[in-house]
């Protein structure tokens, strides 16, 4: 089981939802249950980094349906690679993991 989730505060809430509407659009009839596996993702704070590590465990424990979070788990690099900003992402989303503990 993953330790509890590092928050960070303003982009990762806006990499979630950038990339589940990213996931709505490609998969108009999964809506209902993409906005479902959002808000539980929002409630236990993962960033996407940490989505890709979730095992079954943590799909139960998140209340996320094993199928569709392997798929969103599967997809992150495909949509990242889709962003201005490219294979970047995980430079950045590690830059401000770095930042949000050097505070502590």
């Amino acid at each position: 089981m993953l330790n509890s989730p590092i928050r960070i505060s303003g982009d990762q809430g806006r990499l979630r939802a950038e990339y589940f509407a990213w996931q709505i659009k490609n998969n108009p009839s999964k809506r209902e249950d993409l906005k479902a596996a959002l808000k539980e993702y929002n409630t236990a704070g993962y960033s996407l980094k940490q989505m890709r590590k979730l095992g079954k465990e943590d799909w139960k424990e998140i209340e996320v349906r094993k199928g569709l979070g392997g798929r969103l788990r599967d997809e992150i690099k495909v949509w990242e690679k889709q962003l201005p900003y490219g294979d970047q992402i995980g430079t950045l989303l590690d830059a401000a993991t770095y930042s949000a503990n050097a505070d502590k």
